[in-house]
């Protein structure tokens, strides 16, 4: 998750034509550039590929979510998004904010259901 966040190129090559890609940001979201690279540079020296890899790990995923809107709206690909932003940070532990972002996840699915056979399907 660190180095592709979202793996569609990767199970593209593989031969996968139908992939269904599950976000859990709204459409238009790009990562920012890391604020606290000085932090992970001084956590992890021992370990420079990784400094690296999160280092550009917001333009690996911003060129990943250009992919995902282009092949979505060329219909290669079907796409679950929230509408609006979900109700959680980072790291959460709300029992009722993730239950409403599961339950919002829920209701979505249900809403293109039917879309998703058609997409399998064709």
């Amino acid at each position: 998750a660190m180095a592709d966040s979202v793996p569609l190129q990767f199970f593209q090559s593989q031969g996968y034509d139908k992939n269904v890609v599950i976000l859990t940001q709204c459409a238009g979201y790009r990562k920012k550039p890391q604020k606290a690279m000085w932090l992970i540079r001084a956590a992890l020296r021992k370990y420079p590929e990784v400094v690296k890899t999160l280092a550009v790990r917001h333009l690996m995923y911003n060129r990943t979510m250009e992919l995902i809107e282009e092949q979505e709206r060329a219909g290669k690909i079907f796409v679950f998004r929230p509408e609006s932003p979900l109700p959680l940070n980072r790291i959460c532990h709300d029992p009722a904010r993730l239950r409403q972002a599961w339950q919002t996840g829920r209701e979505l699915a249900l809403r293109k259901h039917s879309d998703l056979k058609h997409f399998l399907n064709s």
